[in-house]
């Protein structure tokens, strides 16, 4: 999954944070997946291109099914920033995470 970020692509993350580089990035949502997480959907709004950029923003969920404890839903907005590689492929090169709120119990549907 980390193919699909730039060498120097960025992760802004809800605390502030910021996440530099692919290894970076890599160790970031390993660790996520070490801790349950299982599945991430996104729920395009709205995807504008302009030359070998492009921007999108939309909503998220981030499922995850700790080993302790009920599953669990993070929700919230994200905006990406891609550019087209030269090859014609496209990258992320910023991301940027924001939860609606702290995570809760998944809603059962």
């Amino acid at each position: 999954a980390a193919a699909v970020y730039a060498a120097d692509a960025q992760l802004v993350l809800p605390a502030g944070e910021l996440v530099v580089g692919r290894a970076e990035i890599e160790a970031f949502w390993r660790a996520g997946l070490d801790a349950g997480l299982v599945a991430i959907e996104f729920d395009v709004l709205r995807l504008e291109r302009q030359d070998r950029f492009a921007y999108e923003v939309g909503r998220y969920v981030l499922h995850t099914e700790p080993e302790s404890g009920d599953p669990l839903a993070d929700r919230g907005n994200y905006v990406l920033v891609h550019s087209e590689r030269a090859d014609g492929t496209w990258c992320r090169v910023v991301e940027m995470l924001g939860p609606d709120r702290p995570f809760s119990p998944r809603v059962q549907s």
